[in-house]
């Protein structure tokens, strides 16, 4: 019997989760536990938006069921409200996209540097953002993005393989350091239970976890690659949808927690905080001094890699299914949904490589605006989505649901109040979560692109229409 193509369970899973954990978890730990003013505010900001994203995730997956094609919100918007809500929903989600992608290239030097002696050293080229910018961090980012464009191009098995391999890695390299520092839990460690922190705008716990929930959907970002994919997964009982895109959500969590708490109580918070980059690698060496440290700051390195891999991989995939979902649905220029022999975008595979290694020309400077540009892109578009949802329960209540929501109305109304808090969290200046003068800048002039491309696309789509309507009725 002929093997069906395409992902199965355990890759859409390694899709997600290792969409979903990158190398915040090791390389910036200490930032996990600033954003918040120490772990129990990050911890409870991790809780309260891992309840919300498993809401989310479980829209999506009865949306995909339903709509099993590559692009996911773009193909719920369209269905639910037209081609304009389909364009805004995926140009949101493609300025998170868009952000990601460069800002992988940027990080994973940060992580080579410290297997390879001298790389981010060398010749300087240009300062940029306060930053150097050194020809051996950009001749080692493009060779290795050069990497990731051509697996995406050998097909959804070598794909699915890399991202395996990959998620195995980082599995069992995280659960090694996060033994390693649950050895030497002391709970007086967690103390004190918030702190206030330089240039952070919270000033008590519960603004602490409202400036941690403004920073979540970048860290839960990835579940959502499992719908952008599930055209690439045909033989995969669409029934399960919502145990797969669930299970993600929930094991990222748990993840995330695990690591924050154990770390936390493994040593003083208020001193962790301050170690250096990687923080995770360098809290292994004061913990176990001596060969065993050494051996788990490697261990962590390779975890922290793997994460970056996966991430990488994941947004790739999806950036450029959701480019070709555009493009199917003429909101931007057709030449973007054309796939090749082994059924993948190339075309829109090519733009995702030049966006991605525009990044190691921007350099470190840019990563924090790349990181709140994306929360917002996310946050924007998972709101629309779950108004997708809605419309279409009120508007198709017979559409053929594979795997429906038990209570999805009710959900899907807190989950949007949610992701709508989120988005106004981001760009309104008095709340906690405001992602700075630079970030909601950047945001508005790609909102104005977005106007302006799609004001040109719709006049050209007229326009075509107009000429056929003539010439059918000269014949």
């Amino acid at each position: 019997m002929k093997k069906k193509k395409g992902f199965g369970i355990f890759d859409l899973f390694t899709l997600g989760f290792g969409a979903i954990i990158g190398v915040g978890w090791s390389i910036t730990l200490h930032r996990l536990i600033i954003a918040g003013g120490g772990p129990i505010p990050s911890s409870l900001g991790f809780i309260i938006s891992m309840i919300i994203f498993i809401f989310v995730g479980l829209i999506f997956a009865e949306l995909a069921s339903a709509m099993p094609v590559a692009g996911g919100a773009v193909t719920y918007g369209k269905r639910a409200f037209g081609n304009t809500m389909s364009f805004i929903v995926g140009w949101f989600l493609l300025l998170a996209y868009a952000g990601i992608l460069p800002f992988e290239t940027v990080s994973i030097t940060e992580i080579l540097s410290h297997i390879i002696p001298g790389l981010n050293s060398g010749p300087i080229l240009y300062h940029f953002v306060g930053y150097d910018i050194r020809l051996y961090p950009v001749i080692v980012s493009i060779i290795i993005g050069i990497g990731i464009v051509l697996i995406n191009r050998s097909g959804t098995k070598a794909i699915a393989h890399f991202q395996n391999i990959l998620t195995i890695v980082l599995i069992i390299a995280a659960f090694i350091c996060i033994g390693a520092t649950l050895i030497n839990f002391k709970a007086e460690n967690l103390l004190p239970l918030y702190q206030s922190m330089p240039d952070k705008p919270h000033n008590s716990l519960f603004t602490g976890i409202i400036c941690v929930c403004a920073l979540t959907p970048m860290y839960f970002s990835g579940f959502d690659t499992i719908p952008q994919s599930i055209e690439d997964a045909k033989g995969v009982d669409r029934r399960k949808m919502g145990k797969i895109v669930a299970s993600t959500v929930v094991a990222a969590g748990i993840f995330y927690l695990l690591v924050i708490l154990s770390s936390s109580a493994a040593y003083p918070w208020t001193a962790l905080i301050n170690l250096d980059i990687p923080v995770l690698s360098n809290l292994m060496l004061e913990l176990y001094p001596g060969f065993l440290g050494t051996f788990m700051y490697w261990v962590t390195i390779i975890g922290a890699a793997a994460g970056l891999f996966t991430t990488w991989n994941s947004f790739y995939v999806a950036s450029s299914r959701l480019m070709m979902s555009l493009g199917r649905n003429k909101l931007i220029p057709e030449i973007f949904a054309k796939v090749d022999k082994k059924d993948t975008p190339y075309i829109a595979n090519i733009f995702c490589a030049v966006i991605m290694l525009i990044g190691p020309f921007l350099g470190m400077g840019v990563v924090d605006v790349l990181s709140t540009i994306g929360s917002f892109g996310f946050a924007v578009g998972w709101m629309i989505a779950c108004l997708c949802f809605i419309k279409l329960r009120i508007k198709e209540p017979q559409m053929e649901r594979p795997y429906k929501l038990k209570g999805g109305m009710f959900i899907a109304v807190i989950a949007t109040f949610f992701c709508a808090f989120m988005v106004l969290n981001c760009i309104v200046p008095m709340l906690p979560g405001y992602m700075g003068d630079v970030g909601f800048w950047a945001s508005m002039a790609w909102v104005v692109l977005g106007i302006i491309f799609y004001g040109f696309k719709y006049w050209q789509n007229k326009k075509a229409a107009t000429a056929k309507d003539a010439v059918s009725a000269n014949s």
